[in-house]
């Protein structure tokens, strides 16, 4: 029979874990603080809290041991490896802002060709369509173009 996995950091209390819980904004680290909360409470076995939960009991254990080693800290997410963007946080501001102010023509909306030409031109990096698409989406600007209007519709009429 598998030896019982428990916690053994006991940094925090039930309550306070529970309380941790109720304010978390993150989905994962939600259910990873109330996986612990639910080992200390001690009802349940481990393959019924991993039922509840909708993860393997490996990934629980796994939970549990990144807990009792590090603490709270050991619940969230890590840092994780690849490749670093081609452009700086510096560079992606001025992008964002060339989003913001529209078109040097005055045409409001950007289309991922024109910025990938305009990024070249300006930093001398070249990007993918996907790569620019990547950005936009990470820095919370995506894709979305208005509805077209007639250039001769009046718009007192409309009303």
């Amino acid at each position: 029979m598998p030896a019982a996995i428990s916690v053994k950091n006991h940094e925090l209390s039930v309550a306070e874990l529970e309380e941790r819980v109720r304010k978390c904004q993150t989905t994962r680290i939600r259910k990873r603080l109330k996986a612990i909360v639910l080992i200390l409470e001690g009802n349940q076995s481990r393959w019924q809290i991993a039922r509840r939960l909708k993860v393997d009991v490996q990934t629980l254990c796994d939970w549990v041991n990144r807990y009792n080693a590090e603490g709270l800290s050991g619940l969230y997410d890590r840092p994780r490896a690849g490749r670093p963007s081609k452009l700086t946080k510096s560079q992606q501001q001025v992008v964002n802002h060339w989003i913001i102010e529209g078109t040097p023509d005055g045409e409001p909306d950007w289309t991922l060709e024109s910025l990938q030409a305009k990024i070249k031109q300006k930093f001398g990096t070249e990007l993918s369509l996907e790569g620019v698409r990547r950005i936009l989406i990470r820095n919370g600007l995506h894709k979305v173009k208005p509805r077209p209007r007639q250039r001769t519709a009046s718009f007192t009429a409309q009303r």
